[in-house]
């Protein structure tokens, strides 16, 4: 992983925003650390290698535009997929379904920051066809808060970015727990509506 990890980095210093572009659009079908690279891309741009803003500006529309796919894709298709994945609709499906469908605006924004969840709920909200500007409102939110986070920690960190990173997975729990109390509230809070009612 280290030298794959070394290798996107090359990429970046020898191609810079084309190859920032395909590393964050290639996050759409390889497991490719992105945010990772995200981090990396604002330590070249505090000094003076790349502009703080194009990355922010590549980075937010490019992760979007993935989303944006992969929601479009299972709009469109996510019945035959399923099919030919020969996945069938369960009682457990109809649970997230409904889950979803109730708590979309927030597991879309902290999906879209939690990087491992994202192409699970971009499959899941097209499928379910949830609202396109919902989706957008709201993974542009999530988007945006991780891409100026990461790009904001490698600005600031600077020439120190590889010790950071050794140390980022500390900073990765924080959204992940954040997005596990969001769900086990929102989930505990509608248990409660329904026996009060």
């Amino acid at each position: 992983m280290i030298s794959f990890f070394a290798t996107f980095t090359a990429y970046l210093v020898l191609y810079k925003y084309t190859a920032l572009f395909l590393i964050v659009l290639s996050g759409f079908i390889l497991p490719v650390p992105v945010n990772e690279i995200i981090l990396v891309a604002g330590a070249f741009a505090s000094q003076g290698y790349m502009s703080v803003l194009a990355v922010m500006a590549i980075a937010l529309f490019t992760n979007i535009g993935v989303d944006i796919l992969g929601y479009s894709l299972t709009y469109r298709f996510g019945d035959d997929i399923l099919r030919i994945l020969r996945i069938r609709k369960d009682a457990t499906f109809y649970r997230v379904r409904k889950y979803l469908e109730n708590y979309a605006s927030g597991t879309i924004y902290f999906g879209a920051i939690v990087g491992p969840f994202r192409p699970l709920i971009n499959f899941i909200s097209g499928l379910m066809r949830l609202p396109f500007r919902r989706f957008v409102l709201f993974d542009f939110l999530g988007n945006a808060s991780s891409v100026i986070f990461f790009v904001l920690s490698g600005y600031l960190v600077g020439n120190y970015w590889r010790r950071f990173l050794t140390e980022l997975w500390l900073f990765a729990l924080v959204p992940i727990i954040l997005f596990i109390i969001y769900v086990v509230y929102k989930t505990r809070f509608r248990d409660i509506d329904n026996i009060k009612d």
